[in-house]
Parts: structure tokens; sequence; C-alpha cells
């Protein structure tokens, strides 16, 4: 029986943190503690194909890599914001870029 490795996708596996911070800077937000930074970040990640244009880190890919050449099974497993399109979005991304990886999508 293999070993299961559960790997985070944000800001592991796909770079969210940049694709967030690269919509907030129009808005005139510059760092987590200004005033509306919440708001922006709801605003942002809810605007059609956020996730599913998120890039993938190349370290995170790497060690997905090395994971299953130790053959591990590899799942995905990620939070789904409060936004009709997250959920939706991520199984697309993981779909387009690792499909036959299992994803779970959790509440909190």
């Amino acid at each position: 029986m293999k070993k299961i490795a559960l790997i985070d996708l944000d800001n592991t596996i796909v770079d969210y943190y940049r694709a967030l911070i690269t919509g907030i800077m129009p808005l005139g937000i510059r760092g987590y503690n200004d005033y509306g930074f919440k708001a922006a970040q709801k605003l942002v990640t809810a605007y059609p194909g956020f996730y599913t244009d998120l890039k993938t880190i190349p370290v995170g890919a790497r060690i997905l890599q090395l994971l299953t050449e130790l053959d591990y099974e590899c799942q995905f497993l990620t939070k789904g914001p409060n936004n009709p399109n997250s959920w939706k979005e991520k199984v697309e991304w993981r779909n387009a870029n690792y499909p036959d990886i299992k994803i779970t999508i959790t509440e909190d």
C-alpha cells in the first residue's frame, strides 16, 4: 500500500500570493494590514478565471515529481473560499495540470 502525501495547492503548487498581489496592487492596497485588504482579496479571487489561471511554482512541481518517484500517492488538499467560482476553478486547474492527482476541497 502506497503512502499518501497530502499537498496544499495555494502557495505550494500554485502561486496564489503572486496572483493575489498582482490583482490587488491596481486597487491601491499596499499591504496585508492596509485597510480594505480583505475586501480586495475577496473581490480579486472572485473574478472569473482567478483560480484556473494560477501559475505553477516550479519548486512545488519538482517536489511533487520527487514524491511520485518515491512511490507516494500524491493528493491535493485545498480550502474552498466562499465564492461561487473557486471550488469549480480549482478542480478545472487540477484537470488541466495534474489530471491524475486526486483533489479534496474543504470548507476549513
